[in-house]
């Protein structure tokens, strides 16, 4: 997002001794400690971090074929989209959906990363972690990471940084293409289903999320800045009494899942709307860029609009998925 402040103290490791060197200093000098993978999904306070940031640059990929599926395993400061391309090459089914996200193979189960139907938790196989408490690497199974949506116990604490992510991949799989903007651009193209490889989807996907984000080199933002709400059924049925064209989607636990951009521009009618320097994007509500060079409190006090409006026309809490770091007044 191009804002935030200075780190009073900043390292980069590149492996695991590297890690637990930085953390027996931080402790020793009685630091906060912030992990930064690519800084694409955080917001720095403009008054910066009074402790320690280490820059997770522990790298490597490796594949493991077995009978049915190759595992891959990839260092924590790997580039994710860089690990979905080569999957995509070598014919590998799983990551394609995921393509074009921002950041590094370390970040994506924090976040349990997910675009277009697919989430990250699919193909988990296990995480690998630095305990900062007790100083050491542990390795946790997927059902020990507590994925939910853009959830995970290594976001619910500070206690973890990861250095590297098993995932498994299949040779034969089914392709996800029930998301609707995909199957519009299936449609579109012209492009017969049963010819398509993850490496074709791959380049569907890229191509649908540069039509609708902005590339943040050229436009600073986070992408998607709030999570899509999951509410109970009767709520959503409450709230449809005043908005009878509201949009939902049933999920697999019974709750109903609402686009969130929908209630920002039809609702809330914030569409462009801007603080300081910083506003909602014009072509996608659930964005906010930084054209004017805004500030960090410009973002909050923004998303706080946001959220306001949203709970008092709907009643619904809504969550960031972008992390703000630091002192916020």
């Amino acid at each position: 997002m191009k804002v935030g402040g200075n780190a009073r103290f900043f390292t980069s490791v590149s492996n695991i001794d590297e890690v637990a060197e930085a953390v027996r200093w931080a402790k020793k000098e009685n630091l906060p400690i912030f992990v930064l993978g690519g800084g694409s999904n955080i917001i720095v306070s403009d008054k910066g971090f009074e402790g320690l940031v280490i820059k997770n640059d522990i790298r490597g990929i490796s594949f493991t074929d077995n009978q049915n599926n190759v595992q891959v395993t990839a260092g924590a400061g790997e580039n994710w989209d860089r690990l979905v391309e080569r999957s995509a090459e070598r014919e590998l089914y799983g990551l394609e959906n995921l393509s074009l996200i921002p950041g590094t193979v370390g970040a994506a189960p924090v976040q349990n990363i997910g675009a277009y139907g697919s989430e990250l938790k699919d193909n988990v196989v296990s995480v690998e972690a630095f305990d900062i408490s007790e100083q050491k690497n542990k390795v946790f199974q997927k059902e020990e990471c507590n994925f939910s949506y853009r959830n995970s116990l290594f976001k619910q604490t500070n206690n973890f940084i990861i250095t590297k992510v098993t995932l498994e991949l299949q040779k034969n799989g089914n392709l996800n293409l029930d998301y609707k903007d995909i199957q519009l651009e299936i449609e579109k193209e012209k492009i017969d289903f049963s010819q398509l490889t993850p490496e074709d989807v791959r380049e569907l996907v890229v191509k649908i999320r540069r039509k609708k984000l902005p590339d943040w080199r050229e436009l600073p933002t986070v992408g998607s800045f709030f999570k899509n709400p999951e509410i109970p059924k009767r709520q959503f049925e409450n709230i449809r009494r005043n908005y009878d064209d509201l949009p939902g989607f049933e999920t697999k636990t019974g709750k109903v899942k609402i686009p969130l951009a929908w209630i920002i521009e039809k609702i809330c009618q914030m569409k462009g709307s801007s603080v300081g320097g910083v506003k909602v994007y014009e072509r996608h509500a659930l964005v906010i860029i930084n054209p004017y060079d805004g500030t960090a409190n410009d973002i909050r006090d923004l998303t706080r609009e946001i959220k306001k409006c949203v709970f008092d026309k709907t009643g619904i809490e809504i969550e960031a998925e972008a992390k703000f770091i630091g002192n916020f007044d």
